[in-house]
Parts: C-alpha cells; structure tokens; sequence
C-alpha cells in the first residue's frame, strides 16, 4: 500500500520540484559558438488623408548570422554579420523591392542590401543584453556616403549606431535582473531609435521549462511618449503613437539565446505633415526562429 502512495505522488512531487526551481537567465553562449537568426517582419500602416486611406505593406526577411568570439570577464563579444536581407513595399499600386541577393546588382536599391551583406560589425555584450561596444560601424557608414538621403531611407536601421543597439536589444535585452521560477513575471525597458524613438514597457512570464527550452508569454505597453520628429523622403514630420504588443517567446535556458519568437504589435495614433493632421494605424508581425550552427 505505501509503494502504491509513492506511486501516485511521485509524479506531483517532481512537478512541485521543477516549479520550485530558479533560473538564472543571461546572455551567456560560449566561445566560437554560431547562430543563425532568421528574421520575418510584416508591416501594414493605414494613413487617412483628405478623407481616404492609404495603405503601405511592407514585408522584410533578414538573416543574422552571430558568432561568439571571446570576451572581457563576463561580457561577450559577438561578430554579426547579414547572411541574407529583403525587403518588399507595396504602395499606390507600385512595388518596390530590396534584394542583397538580386541579380540586378547596379540597381541602387539592391547595391545597399548588398554592400550590407558583405559587413560585418562586432558588438561586445553584457549579460543583462546591454552593448557595451560596437566595432565596424564606422567604417560600414563610409561605404555609403556616395549614396543619398532618399535611397538610404528605408536602410537606416541597418547603418546608424543607435539604431544598430536598439535593433540588437530588441533580441537580447529580455533577462531578468534576478533568478526565477516558473510562473514569475518581470518587467523591461526598451527603446527603438529608428525611424523614430519608440520606447516599450515590457513584461515577461516564465509559463513553463522543458528540455532546458523555456516558454515565455511577452506583453507590452508601447509608446512613442508624446510627438517625435522623423525624416521620410526630405520631408520632417512628427509622429504620436501608443500601442500593444503581445506574443511568446522560447528561450534556451542555458545559453539565453532565443530560440523563437512570435509577436503582434498594434500601434495607433496621428503623424502631422506640413501642418495636416494624419491619422494612423501600424500592425506589425515579427517572428524570428534562431538556429545552433
């Protein structure tokens, strides 16, 4: 009879064993390690002028490949470079596309895409996600001072150093200041630099551990904290935005590293263009598998 009671509550102490474990999660790959980060972002912004709308698409497949070199104490450094970018944008009927591995390699469009793909920049990172350091940027600025603001407009993200962190912290800055257990939430803070400042408030709960592999739901207040003034096509411009984001994330608890993520923002609020008030709505889709080479 006492074998059969251990039977019974064995399985229910094991589960009461693994929800009492902590974890200690950080960015923390080892050296010579290599990553493939594929990235799919799906954009759709809905403008109202003079009593119509007008709709932008805007599809992007971007292919980060990280590889862990070495370090200072705990930090890490990493070399990052483009394996692969693309991007399509569909607008008044006309497409535009940006393809690093075109054939067309004169068009410049495709020659920024390109050029990127053959850079590379190191960034040296802190456990908690933060860049310490970045190397390359400067020199991968120089290989486009011949090309003009217009062409480098929707390439920005991927050249100026603000916009290179906020992009990289996107990704990492996640982990929690101290260990916890499943069931546990925590909060972050997150800005996007480009094309505008965006900052989101964000909260993740640990939902479960298996195989070493955590699941977490994400969720976050987003804001652009009031008018910030951007740049599109020579033309300045501010924009006011709130909104959500919501989604789920698998993360290797050993390494920190993302396994996968998929997450849905919503964005409302108002541009002002020489003077016009523009209502505006952005629904993204950001999905991102990353792969142990």
């Amino acid at each position: 009879m006492r074998k059969k009671l251990l039977l019974l509550f064995w399985p229910l102490f094991l589960i009461m064993v693994l929800q009492a474990q902590s974890y200690k999660l950080s960015f923390n790959p080892g050296n010579n390690d290599k990553f493939d980060m594929k990235s799919e972002v799906k954009i759709k912004i809905v403008q109202s002028m003079m009593g119509q709308e007008m709709e932008i698409k805007m599809n992007s497949n971007i292919d980060n490949l990280y590889e862990i070199t070495n370090g200072s104490g705990d930090n890490k450094e990493v070399k990052i470079k483009y394996n692969k970018l693309k991007t399509g944008m569909e607008m008044i009927g006309q497409t535009i596309t940006m393809d690093s591995d075109s054939p067309d390699k004169a068009d410049p469009k495709n020659k920024i895409y390109i050029i990127l793909k053959e850079s590379e920049i190191t960034a040296l990172v802190k456990p908690n996600g933060d860049i310490v350091e970045l190397k390359g940027v400067d020199e991968l600025a120089k290989k486009f001072e011949n090309f003009s603001e217009a062409e480098l407009q929707g390439a920005k993200n991927y050249i100026e150093k603000n916009a290179i962190k906020s992009s990289f912290e996107q990704s990492f800055k996640w982990y929690p200041e101290k260990e916890v257990k499943v069931g546990d939430s925590w909060t972050t803070v997150t800005t996007i630099s480009s094309p505008y400042e965006l900052k989101s408030n964000n909260n993740y709960t640990l939902k479960k551990v298996d195989n070493s592999i955590g699941f977490l739901t994400v969720k976050s207040d987003v804001t652009t904290d009031g008018s910030k003034k951007m740049e599109s096509n020579g033309m300045e411009m501010e924009i006011n935005l709130t909104g959500k984001n919501e989604g789920e994330m698998q993360v290797d608890m050993k390494s920190g590293m993302p396994v996968s993520s998929n997450i849905v923002q919503n964005l409302s609020g108002k541009m002002e263009i020489m003077g016009q008030e523009v209502p505006i709505s952005i629904s993204n889709t950001i999905k991102t598998n990353t792969t142990k080479l």
